[in-house]
C-alpha cells in the first residue's frame, strides 16, 4: 500500500516538471487545454493525498518524484494525442487550402466567363438595338403598306362592284339569249312537230287513199258478188229460193234467200240434222240449204266484216205461235279470235234479248272448249254456240219435236217454250 502511494506521488511530481518544462513550447491555442488537464491531474492526485497528508507529515521525496513523473507521463501521452490531432487538422487545413485555391481558380474562371458573357450581352444589346431600329423601320413600312393595301382594297371593291354590275348585265343578256334560243328551239320543235304531223297526215292520206282503193275494190267485189242478190233486195223481182254467191275469199256457195230480202244463215225445222258437231263442221258449215243447215262461221266472218249486216231471229212453237228478235249490227271475229261475237247492235222484237249475255264470248264446240266456265257447255248442250257459263240462249242445241225436253226445259230457245228457230241475215 505504501509503495503504491509512493509511485502515485512520484507520478504527480514528474507530470508537474514536465508541464513546467514543456509549457513554453505549447502553442498558444493549446495552453488553456493543457493547463486544464494539469489542474485536473493535480486535483486528482492531491484529492487522494489530502487525507494522507493530514495524517502523514512527511513522505519520501522519491515517492513524490515518482508520482510527479507519472503525472507528467500522462500529460505527455495526452500531448502526443493532441499533436496527432494537430497533424490531422493541419492536413485537413492543407486540403481545405487546396480546395480554396481550386475554388479561387473556379471563381476566376467564372468571373472571366461572366465578363465574356457581359461583353456578349453588350454585343447582343447592340444587335437588339439594331434590330429594334429595323423593326421600327419595318413597322413604318408596314403602316405605309397597310395604307396602300387599304387604298387598293377600296379600288378593288369598286372594281368588284363594277364587275358585279357588268355580270348582272351579262346574265340578263344571257337570259335574254337563252330565252330567244328557247323560243327558237320551241319554234323549231313546233316546226318539226308540224312537219311530223304533215308527214303523218300525208301518210294517213296515202293510207286512206290505199284504203279507199281497197274499199272501192271491195265494194266492186261485193257488188259483183251480190249481183245475183240484187233481185233479192227487190221482192217484186226476186222470188224466194236458193242463190249462188261467189265470195272471193271463200269461193262460191249456195244460200237461201227470202222474198223480203233476208239471207237465211241457219234453219231448224224438223230435227233431221244433228247440230252436235265438231269445230271444223261449224267452221265450214253443214246440212242441206233446202232443209236444216248452218252456213258456217268462216262465211259469216267474211260477210259481216265486208259490209254491215243485221240479224233477224224468227222463233215458232209447234202450235204455230211466232216471235222474233232483231239486232241492227251483227259481226263476228276471225278464226284466230275463235269467231268471237263482237257486235250485236240495238235489239228490237218480241222474243226478248237473250243473246246480249253472249256478246264478246268465243264460239265453242264439244271438241274445242272456249267458254269461261269449268264445264264444256257445247258438250253438255249438244251443239256449238257463243257460250258463257253456260247460256241464256242456244239455238244450235238438241232439237225436240214436241218443243220440250224430257225435263220440260226448253233447250233450243230459252226465250219462249216450244219455239223453234229460223235465223235470217241481211
Amino acid at each position: 500500500m505504501k509503495s503504491e502511494l509512493i509511485v502515485f506521488i512520484l507520478s504527480v511530481f514528474v507530470l508537474k516538471d514536465l508541464s513546467q518544462a514543456q509549457g513554453a513550447n505549447y502553442p498558444q491555442n493549446l495552453q488553456p487545454t493543457n493547463q486544464n488537464l494539469e489542474n485536473k491531474c493535480r486535483d486528482y492526485c492531491f484529492s487522494g493525498l489530502k487525507p494522507i497528508s493530514d495524517n502523514v507529515d512527511t513522505f519520501d521525496e522519491l515517492k513524490g518524484s515518482i508520482k510527479d513523473l507519472q503525472c507528467k507521463l500522462a500529460m505527455a501521452e495526452n500531448q502526443i494525442k493532441i499533436n496527432d490531432l494537430i497533424n490531422i487538422k493541419d492536413k485537413e487545413i492543407s486540403e481545405k487550402t487546396e480546395q480554396l485555391k481550386c475554388t479561387d481558380n473556379l471563381m476566376k474562371q467564372k468571373d472571366q466567363i461572366i465578363e465574356d458573357q457581359r461583353e456578349e450581352i453588350l454585343k447582343k444589346d447592340e444587335k437588339i438595338n439594331a434590330m429594334t431600329a429595323i423593326i421600327h423601320n419595318c413597322h413604318n413600312q408596314l403602316v405605309y403598306a397597310e395604307g396602300q393595301i387599304k387604298i387598293k382594297e377600296e379600288l378593288l371593291n369598286f372594281k368588284v362592284e363594277e364587275i358585279k354590275v357588268k355580270t348582272e348585265n351579262l346574265k340578263s343578256k344571257e337570259d335574254l339569249i337563252e330565252s330567244i334560243n328557247k323560243q327558237r328551239t320551241d319554234q323549231v320543235k313546233q316546226i318539226e312537230n308540224k312537219v311530223n304531223e304533215i308527214n303523218i297526215i300525208s301518210n294517213q292520206v296515202k293510207d286512206l287513199k290505199s284504203e279507199i282503193l281497197i274499199k272501192e275494190q271491195q265494194i266492186k267485189t261485193v257488188q259483183e258478188e251480190f249481183a245475183e242478190l240484187v233481185k233479192c233486195n227487190q221482192p217484186e223481182t226476186c222470188p224466194s229460193g236458193i242463190y249462188k254467191i261467189n265470195k272471193h275469199e271463200i269461193g262460191p256457195f249456195e244460200i237461201p234467200c227470202k222474198l223480203d230480202g233476208w239471207m237465211v244463215i241457219q234453219r231448224r225445222q224438223d230435227g233431221s240434222e244433228t247440230f252436235a258437231r265438231h269445230w271444223q263442221d261449224y267452221k265450214d258449215g253443214f246440212g242441206e240449204v233446202g232443209g236444216e243447215f248452218f252456213i258456217g262461221l268462216q262465211k259469216l266472218y267474211q260477210l259481216t266484216n265486208a259490209v254491215p249486216h243485221e240479224l233477224h231471229i224468227k222463233l215458232g212453237t209447234v202450235e204455230g205461235v211466232y216471235r222474233y228478235a232483231q239486232y241492227d249490227d251483227f259481226k263476228i271475229g276471225s278464226e284466230q279470235e275463235f269467231y268471237e261475237l263482237k257486235a250485236l247492235g240495238n235489239y228490237s222484237g218480241s222474243a226478248g234479248d237473250s243473246l246480249i249475255r253472249h256478246k264478246n264470248k268465243k264460239f265453242s264446240t264439244f271438241d274445242r272448249k272456249n267458254n269461261p266456265s269449268s264445264v264444256n257447255c257445247a258438250e253438255q248442250n249438244n251443239g256449238g254456240w257463243w257460250f258463257d257459263g253456260c247460256f241464256d240462249s242456244a239455238l244450235n242445241g238438241k232439237y225436240h219435236k214436241n218443243g220440250k225436253s224430257e225435263s220440260q226445259e226448253v233447250l233450243l230457245v230459252l226465250l219462249e217454250p216450244g219455239l223453234y228457230d229460223l235465223v235470217y241475215f241481211c
